[in-house]
Protein backbone atom coordinates (compact mmCIF):
# COMPACT_ATOMS: atom_id res chain seq x y z
CA UNK A 1 0.00 0.00 0.00
CA UNK A 2 0.98 3.61 -0.96
CA UNK A 3 1.96 6.22 2.14
CA UNK A 4 -0.54 9.29 3.10
CA UNK A 5 0.38 11.91 0.94
CA UNK A 6 -0.60 15.61 0.46
CA UNK A 7 -2.11 16.98 -2.42
CA UNK A 8 -1.76 15.98 -6.53
CA UNK A 9 1.68 16.65 -7.78
CA UNK A 10 2.66 17.52 -11.85
CA UNK A 11 3.52 13.56 -12.00
CA UNK A 12 1.16 12.44 -9.05
CA UNK A 13 0.78 12.29 -5.57
CA UNK A 14 3.59 14.44 -3.33
CA UNK A 15 5.01 12.21 -0.71
CA UNK A 16 7.44 14.52 0.74
CA UNK A 17 8.02 18.33 -0.60
CA UNK A 18 10.82 21.25 0.44
CA UNK A 19 13.84 23.00 -0.10
CA UNK A 20 17.69 21.68 -0.79
CA UNK A 21 20.79 22.81 -1.74
CA UNK A 22 22.22 20.94 -4.50
CA UNK A 23 25.60 21.19 -6.23
CA UNK A 24 25.04 21.70 -10.37
CA UNK A 25 26.12 19.46 -12.53
CA UNK A 26 28.58 21.78 -14.90
CA UNK A 27 29.56 24.39 -13.16
CA UNK A 28 29.95 23.08 -9.73
CA UNK A 29 27.98 25.72 -7.89
CA UNK A 30 25.17 25.59 -4.83
CA UNK A 31 21.96 26.35 -5.81
CA UNK A 32 18.58 26.41 -4.25
CA UNK A 33 15.98 23.69 -5.70
CA UNK A 34 12.21 23.13 -4.82
CA UNK A 35 12.77 19.24 -4.46
CA UNK A 36 9.59 16.71 -4.37
CA UNK A 37 9.35 12.84 -4.09
CA UNK A 38 6.33 12.01 -6.07
CA UNK A 39 4.88 8.52 -7.52
CA UNK A 40 4.53 8.74 -11.23
CA UNK A 41 0.84 8.85 -12.24
CA UNK A 42 -0.71 5.38 -12.40
CA UNK A 43 2.43 3.43 -11.66
CA UNK A 44 4.09 2.59 -8.46
CA UNK A 45 7.28 3.97 -9.31
CA UNK A 46 8.61 7.22 -6.82
CA UNK A 47 10.22 10.18 -8.44
CA UNK A 48 12.50 13.23 -7.24
CA UNK A 49 11.48 16.24 -9.35
CA UNK A 50 13.64 19.34 -8.48
CA UNK A 51 12.27 22.85 -9.63
CA UNK A 52 13.71 26.59 -9.62
CA UNK A 53 10.69 27.77 -7.11
CA UNK A 54 8.64 26.60 -4.73
CA UNK A 55 4.83 25.25 -5.88
CA UNK A 56 3.50 28.14 -4.58
CA UNK A 57 5.54 30.17 -6.91
CA UNK A 58 4.06 28.69 -9.74
CA UNK A 59 1.82 30.26 -12.32
CA UNK A 60 -1.68 28.69 -13.50
CA UNK A 61 0.72 26.02 -15.46
CA UNK A 62 3.54 23.74 -13.64
CA UNK A 63 6.93 24.26 -14.80
CA UNK A 64 8.77 21.61 -16.01
CA UNK A 65 11.18 19.65 -13.77
CA UNK A 66 15.05 20.81 -13.79
CA UNK A 67 15.70 17.00 -12.84
CA UNK A 68 13.92 14.08 -12.33
CA UNK A 69 14.85 11.09 -11.00
CA UNK A 70 13.03 7.83 -11.17
CA UNK A 71 13.62 5.49 -8.04
CA UNK A 72 13.01 1.86 -9.62
CA UNK A 73 12.87 -0.45 -6.98
CA UNK A 74 12.74 2.19 -4.12
CA UNK A 75 9.37 1.94 -1.43
CA UNK A 76 8.40 5.36 0.15
CA UNK A 77 7.20 5.09 3.95
CA UNK A 78 5.84 8.21 5.67
CA UNK A 79 7.90 9.59 8.40
CA UNK A 80 7.20 9.60 12.36
CA UNK A 81 6.12 13.36 12.02
CA UNK A 82 3.51 12.70 9.28
CA UNK A 83 0.78 11.44 11.67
Amino acid sequence: PKPSRLPKGVMGDIVRAGWVTKESRHWGRWRLRWLELVYEEGTSVPNLCSYKAARMQWPEEPPRPTERLPLVGATCFPCPDDG
